[in-house]
């Protein structure tokens, strides 16, 4: 994950750069907690992650940027998806 939010027109926010360690550490557990061979569970791992960031995004852009909210949750998700076929294939 990057250290910092990109400043590009695929701009994202990272969950690194958080400072709610809460926030953090409910995602982390979820993600540790998740069977990531399950497709079942990997949808919920996902609803999950959009029900805590979708708050977090709200309270971090203006409200300007707020119409980009589904784009910048699905890019995440995207990428996370990304990673776990990634770590699949190194599994394997």
């Amino acid at each position: 994950m990057p250290s910092e939010v990109r400043k590009s027109t695929n701009a994202y926010a990272s969950t690194e750069i958080a400072t709610n360690q809460d926030l953090i550490a409910s995602i982390r557990n979820n993600i540790k907690n998740t069977d990531l061979s399950d497709k079942n569970s990997v949808n919920n791992l996902i609803a999950s992650y959009e029900d805590m960031m979708r708050p977090a995004y709200n309270a971090q852009y203006p409200d300007v940027l707020k119409a980009n909210l589904d784009d910048a949750l699905s890019k995440d998700i995207s990428e996370f998806l990304k990673l776990i076929e990634y770590a699949d294939k190194l599994v394997r």
